[in-house]
């Protein structure tokens, strides 16, 4: 053997993956994911949702290394929501893609009748349902996806036409939220799809196109493809987070305020389903009672978005009402019972019946 050989160097699966982060721009953007995830990192157990697109492969890959650097075990699945003709040939496709780099992942199936609308929803619903289940399973509380800067403005301008008020508008910016037990991370925000395509492109040579993303039925889709002029016309993404940055900024002031209506007059009982308020609750500024209001009913009924919000000003206006008795909302009752209110959930059927 000759002594070139003898000296070339071993690629291991662990450097196989590490190498890619002698690259000074993967490196950087691995170095902001990490950071972001710091206060969690005493966490052994993460779960990822990975789609097979330039976001969801490029966090996969960010989170192989952080497991080959810090010893965590990290779980990786993908939902087929059986929506498109081929989605268990991709599947397939993402499977041998990761599995090139040493990348497990776990194939989820959504089964069942089909929507025909409101279907991003509901295939987004069903698609946390089966990964949260998953990971209840494995004892696993932290997920992360890769949401990112695009996604955040493209949020932005939606709720923006829907009417949302400040709290609709600023709160895909947090990159860290709680629902029900588990904290879900967004670590991937500060850095837009370009970012994120360079680094799958090095690293996997190959992603999956979801065309949906391109179908002009969903409105996030014709969104996109707006943002996409405007860029070349000169608009700024940076700029326009900033934008959504400070917006959050206020809007945490704003839940404090929140906070303090739902101890002082409210008890929510999330083991029994079920929450009271008083009138004091109803005598705050509209901002804090639509989302006190809000807060209470995506608890009772365990939903990840709130309900529209022009659903919930005009339940607001019939429960100011004298002669309000009761009404429904989101499979939810609200009852009034002398001064005070109680929200329960729909389909819980009442003792003895």
């Amino acid at each position: 053997m000759s002594k070139k050989s003898l000296n070339a160097k071993i690629v291991t699966p662990k450097n196989k993956i590490l190498i890619h982060l002698k690259d000074r721009k993967i490196k950087r953007i691995y170095q902001s994911f990490k950071q972001s995830l710091r206060p969690f990192l005493k966490k052994n157990k993460f779960a990822v949702g990975v789609s097979g697109g330039v976001d969801s492969l490029s966090l996969a890959f960010f989170l192989k290394c952080l497991s080959l650097d810090r010893k965590i075990k990290v779980f990786y699945y993908h939902v087929d929501h059986g929506l498109r003709e081929n989605s268990d040939k991709q599947a397939e496709q993402l499977f041998n893609i990761l599995n090139k780099v040493g990348i497990k992942i776990e194939i989820l199936k959504w089964t069942g009748s089909k929507p025909n609308s409101n279907i991003q929803k509901i295939a987004r619903d069903n698609r946390y349902g089966l990964i949260f289940k998953k990971m209840s399973k494995n004892n696993v509380k932290n997920l992360l996806v890769a949401h990112h800067k695009n996604d955040s403005i493209e949020n932005f301008l939606i709720r923006l036409i829907r009417g949302s008020g400040l709290e609709g508008l600023s709160s895909f910016h947090s990159k860290h939220i709680i629902y029900k037990d588990k904290n879900i991370f967004r670590p991937l925000l500060s850095f837009n799809k370009k970012d994120l395509e360079y680094v799958t492109k090095s690293v996997f040579k190959s992603f999956i196109e979801d065309r949906s993303n391109y179908e002009k039925k969903y409105q996030r889709s014709r969104i996109r493809g707006i943002l996409s002029k405007l860029e070349t016309e000169g608009f700024n993404l940076s700029k326009m987070n900033l934008t959504i940055k400070n917006l959050s900024l206020s809007n945490f002031s704003i839940d404090y305020i929140v906070k303090k209506n739902l101890e002082i007059n409210s008890h929510i009982n999330l083991r029994k389903n079920f929450a009271i308020f008083n009138e004091n609750f109803l005598k705050q500024p509209d901002e804090i009672i639509f989302r006190s209001i809000s807060l209470i009913l995506n608890q009772i009924n365990h939903r990840y978005y709130p309900s529209r919000g022009k659903k919930i000003v005009r339940l607001i206006n019939e429960i100011k009402k004298p002669n309000f008795k009761k009404t429904t909302l989101a499979k939810c009752f609200i009852e009034k019972f002398g001064n005070t209110y109680k929200i329960t959930q729909e389909n819980v059927k009442k003792k003895g019946k």
